[in-house]
């Protein structure tokens, strides 16, 4: 059996990228401009694609052992053809219901194969908290959120009154409301602008 080479453990040298902790702050992250909107790398023989939106996955990746996504913040291993997929979710402040979780991924080179194990994070205060009027939680539903705020916009521009979007999506009318608001008062916003939107608001 070959011996397990940990991601996490790799050498410096090997990746180059640099972030300076003070250029963030929650919900307002300001990424460098030169970050590559997708990354191919070779790591203990593996070759790995690392992209944020699995839907803009390219087509053509020949030669590609694993592909790493992100965007949904929902822990995943899967398969995209025959090339193992996967999302280790987010490890930063829990949005909506997901959970907050990590991905170790451990490569075994001689026999060309990977491990991986989720690791469940400490509960970070959930969006949907102490933002509201009302001292009462609003209910985030548990459904694919990003089905269901592109729904959401669906039924705006149907003319449908919030009220009957609540009803028919069976969520909270004030979630309903956030999001209509929201795509009302920013022409061209798009899904991931609202989602984006919300948690910058902490909703």
């Amino acid at each position: 059996m070959s011996r397990p080479r940990n991601v996490g453990r790799r050498k410096r040298q090997e990746v180059k990228f640099e972030a300076r902790a003070d250029k963030f702050e929650a919900g307002r992250a300001e990424l460098p401009e030169h970050l590559p909107e997708e990354l191919e790398i070779e790591l203990f023989g593996f070759r790995i694609y690392m992209i944020h939106d699995k839907k803009q996955i390219r087509k053509n990746l020949p030669g590609v052992d694993l592909i790493i996504c992100g965007h949904s913040h929902k822990y995943e291993v899967g398969r995209l053809g025959n090339t193992v997929c996967l999302n280790p979710g987010s490890c930063g402040p829990r949005r909506f219901h997901l959970p907050v979780t990590m991905m170790l991924l451990t490569l075994y080179p001689a026999e060309h194969r990977l491990e991986t194990e989720r690791i469940d994070c400490l509960d970070i205060p959930a969006m949907g908290k102490g933002t509201l009027d009302t001292d009462e939680e609003m209910k985030i539903p548990k459904q694919d959120i990003y089905r269901l705020v592109r729904q959401i916009m669906k039924e705006v521009d149907a003319g449908r009154r919030i009220a009957e979007i609540a009803a028919r999506n069976h969520i909270d009318e004030r979630f309903a409301e956030q999001v209509s608001r929201m795509y009302l008062t920013h022409p061209g916003v798009d899904v991931d602008g609202i989602l984006d939107r919300m948690e910058r608001k902490n909703l």
